[in-house]
């Protein structure tokens, strides 16, 4: 399991922004709606953690990656805040 977190930039702290899975070595699979709206913003506010079950705290044998892109779907189909 993988946490796509997002930085907050008036604090500087990351959160959990959604769930992943690790597809390669350098891939992660997530919900097109948790990124989509973020492509072409800046990639350094985002980055995936792996190894931890804790989502309040640093634990040993976790990993933090920076995000190098972000592709979403071409078929994805956002929802319609008008509706």
């Amino acid at each position: 399991m993988a946490s796509v977190q997002e930085k907050t930039v008036l604090l500087g702290s990351w959160h959990h922004t959604c769930g992943g899975v690790l597809i390669s070595a350098d891939k992660v699979l997530t919900a097109a709606q948790c990124v989509a709206h973020e492509v072409g913003n800046l990639l350094e506010n985002f980055r995936v953690t792996l190894g931890g079950i804790d989502l309040t705290e640093d634990e040993p044998g976790e990993v933090s990656v920076a995000v190098r892109g972000i592709a979403v779907h071409p078929r994805y189909n956002p929802p319609n805040p008008q509706r």
